[in-house]
């Protein structure tokens, strides 16, 4: 029991006990802040949370952002049944993305009353079973008098490029020689006429044909 009790010195054991238990309870920790965040609240108590919500369409096998979008969406989507803003809200929520093209805006132009819900599945699959949940979320969300006369489903696929360039840098080696008149006359004149010729044949075919060209590495 914390020294800070304020029972009497004569109390019982009983009371002592349920003092200390008290204590005890004071030191859990209590995220009440949290609790009512559609963002923190721990995942386990989402099913309470949109219960409170008042979440109109609940799937215990959504994702749990899912769960966290429809959660924070309800609000929102309350306010403003009727609309087409309330009908891309309940939508968004659970994931999916909607454009709804309304009778004056089709062409030819539909029947008053009536639009088409244009589907884009870029971000969860859109199969049978989330059909039927996506139409249940527009019923609850649109108003009375406008009725859905086509439901038409697109896919998105998003795909980074990427690009490479190369840099290459490199030195350009040229290699010269030069024979005056005077030293091939002071060679022919020691070593004969046609060793020189010979030699300086030599030369001139490993400078200009044996040794590689210069170019970059």
């Amino acid at each position: 029991m914390s020294d800070a009790s304020l029972l009497p010195p004569n109390a019982t054991a009983a009371e002592r006990a349920l003092a200390s238990a008290g204590v005890r309870l004071n030191e859990l920790p209590l995220p009440h802040r949290t609790l009512h965040s559609a963002q923190e609240s721990p995942p386990q108590l989402l099913p309470w949370l949109a219960w409170e919500f008042s979440v109109d369409e609940w799937d215990p096998n959504w994702a749990e952002d899912q769960k966290r979008g429809a959660i924070a969406a309800s609000i929102s989507i309350h306010r403003h049944k009727g609309t087409i803003g309330a009908v891309r809200a309940g939508l968004a929520g659970i994931g999916i993305n909607v454009r709804v093209q309304e009778w004056f805006a089709q062409i030819p132009q539909g029947e008053p009353g009536t639009f088409h819900l244009l589907i884009n599945a870029s971000q969860y699959p859109v199969t049978l079973e989330n059909l039927h949940r996506v139409i249940a979320v527009l019923e609850q969300s649109k108003n009375l008098r406008s009725h859905m006369t086509l439901a038409q489903l697109s896919a998105t696929t998003v795909a980074t490029l990427r690009s490479a360039a190369v840099s290459v840098s490199g030195h350009d080696i040229g290699v010269t020689y030069a024979v005056s008149s005077l030293a091939l006359i002071m060679e022919g004149l020691a070593n004969g006429e046609q060793p020189t010729q010979l030699a300086a044949s030599n030369l001139h075919t490993l400078i200009n044909e044996t040794m590689p060209a210069a170019g970059y590495w």
